[in-house]
């Protein structure tokens, strides 16, 4: 398939791996952070922190080599990935504030949205910049 049908398709398939790999990269930060906490009695604070490591370590490596397969070469695509993962911290929070503060949303609401916000970002800036 070629022309803009072939795009799309393209487009569809990086985002479905990218939700996918997203998804592995969370199950695996929760995971280790549960084992942390409850196997060697670790500051939940601390243990979430291995598990985000752990985690966009994961959604590093499976969107580089997986759904972008990158040739950018990793200096240049770890310090862009290091970049986004930081504004889409910040994304989060000024979505959650907005949500929670301004529209009196219930925190369920407000972080489903983040989420998704964080994620179409994420997804748009690993395509076009990063990878």
């Amino acid at each position: 398939m070629t022309g803009w049908q072939g795009n799309v398709l393209r487009l569809s398939c990086q985002a479905g791996s990218y939700l996918w790999v997203s998804i592995l990269g969370t199950a695996a930060h929760f995971s280790l952070m549960a084992l942390l906490v409850q196997r060697f009695d670790l500051n939940p604070v601390g243990a979430s922190f291995c598990g985000a490591v752990l985690g966009a370590a994961i959604i590093y490596w499976f969107n580089f080599y997986v759904t972008f397969c990158s040739t950018t070469p990793h200096q240049r695509a770890l310090v862009r990935f290091a970049a986004m993962a930081t504004a889409g911290a910040l994304i989060n929070g000024l979505v959650l504030t907005l949500a929670l503060d301004g529209w009196s949303w219930p925190l369920v609401s407000s972080q489903v949205l983040a989420t998704a916000l964080q994620f179409l970002f994420g997804f748009f800036v690993s395509r076009l910049w990063i990878y």
